[in-house]
């Protein structure tokens, strides 16, 4: 007989969480085939693809309008323009912005370069007529990267003209798939453009001492996702299929489209579409940027993909004016492996106490069901995972980078140490039976 035959449940229970926890730890810190960074990126992508859905739709408009002008390749096509776009042109698209009446204007553009270009003088005088009306906000380069933040006329007008601002547009530090948004001031000293047009324009108290992550909206299907029943499809159908590719389940309109309102800067240029483009951008706040194949201000998403850099501030801006930030680092001042820790402690805690409640059969009867006692791991610890992940980002405010990791760690070592554990702790049969 085995010297533990006759070991209380309980034994057995913590045994396994208490084993599953240091063989799951000693996963994460080995971390093999990449599992932090690649897990943390799969799980923070399928999170926010779901709730996505979950975040404030058009039926409940923030409080803040906002409205993205974009240039692409088709305004150079139709204009027949070369790139960098002439000077002139965004004058003119600036001038047309302005005179639709909106509460601000935001240019996405880095103007640094010092080619001969005859309007430059003209995009100055743009500027500083749209400034006459609102506040006008420019992108200025990162000094230690291109050496200046913007030609010298620009940064000249930013000094005398105290309605125009330049604004730090750095995307932030990596992480996962996506990128984190920062809140602190540049090394220069100049606001990121979300929290300086959030803070003009609505009021918004804004902490400056961390980077955020960005929670992505989506629009879902047209017609049903103002619905509870519409809302509850959106979550299951994206939740099933993982992604936003057009699918057979189609209701009007297909996935992926923007969150934000998209306008076409060449719509701006033309008599025949001028007057629908300005109606949508009279009291908004109006961002100003590019879209062009050659260019590289994108930015990954997990909701979109690849998009422009515009976008990106556009989604923090909304998520400013709602205050729905979500932080990138771990609670309660954790690192980023103690916060895994504590996640993987409390999923075994979950898994010891669903053991101690799995109802105790007889030898052979345990035998016939060890393929259900594997399942009902597996889907108590991922429900656990969830349970944490959603509790950190609806609470906490935390982005759900941990979650995923975890969950695999403690799969894996679920996988090797439950097998194990019940060699050693089962009775031995006697030999006749």
């Amino acid at each position: 007989m085995s010297r533990f035959k006759g070991s209380p449940k309980a034994i057995h229970a913590a045994l396994l969480a208490l084993s599953v926890f240091l063989s799951g730890a000693l996963l994460l810190f080995i971390e093999p085939f990449d599992l932090d960074r690649a897990a943390g990126a799969a799980g923070r992508s399928a999170f926010y693809k779901v709730a996505a859905f979950a975040y404030p739709g058009r039926e409940r408009p923030g409080p803040v309008p906002i409205e993205i002008v974009q240039a692409d390749d088709r305004l150079l096509a139709d204009e027949e323009l070369a790139w960098p776009m002439p000077y002139g042109t965004h004058a003119a698209v600036i001038d047309a912005i302005s005179e639709a009446g909106p509460r601000a204007l935001f240019v996405d553009f880095l103007f640094v370069d010092t080619r001969p270009d005859p309007d430059f003088d003209e995009l100055v005088a743009a500027i500083e007529r749209a400034a006459s009306r609102h506040m006008v906000f420019i992108a200025a380069a990162p000094e230690e990267v291109l050496g200046r933040p913007a030609r010298q006329e620009l940064v000249a007008l930013a000094r005398r003209n105290p309605r125009v601002q330049l604004v730090s547009v750095r995307l932030g530090r990596s992480i996962a798939d996506g990128r984190a948004y920062p809140l602190r001031p540049d090394p220069d000293g100049r606001v990121p453009a979300a929290v300086a047009l959030c803070r003009t324009i609505a009021g918004c108290r804004v902490a400056t001492g961390e980077d955020v992550d960005v929670w992505w909206g989506a629009q879902g299907y047209k017609g049903v996702e103002a619905t509870a029943p519409g809302r509850a499809l959106n979550f299951v159908t994206t939740a099933v299929l993982g992604d936003f590719t057009p699918r057979p389940l189609r209701l009007t309109d297909p996935l992926p489209q923007p969150f934000t309102t998209l306008t076409a800067a060449r719509d701006l240029l033309k008599g025949d579409t001028y007057d629908a483009a300005i109606k949508r951008l009279h009291g908004a706040v109006v961002l100003y940027g590019g879209n062009f194949a050659f260019t590289g201000d994108v930015a990954q998403t997990p909701v979109y993909g690849l998009v422009p850099g515009s976008h990106v501030h556009a989604m923090v801006l909304d998520n400013l004016a709602r205050s729905a930030l979500v932080r990138i680092d771990p609670p309660f001042g954790l690192g980023p492996k103690g916060h895994q820790l504590l996640s993987l402690a409390l999923i075994c805690l979950v898994l010891g106490a669903w053991r101690l409640a799995w109802p105790t059969r007889s030898s052979a009867a345990t035998e016939g069901r060890k393929l259900e006692l594997r399942f009902g791991d597996m889907a108590v610890l991922a429900l656990a995972a969830l349970a944490i992940a959603l509790f950190e980002f609806a609470v906490l405010k935390v982005g759900p980078i941990a979650w995923f990791p975890v969950l695999l760690a403690a799969l894996g070592a679920d996988a090797l140490v439950a097998p194990l554990l019940e060699r050693i702790l089962q009775p031995k049969r006697a030999a006749g039976d």
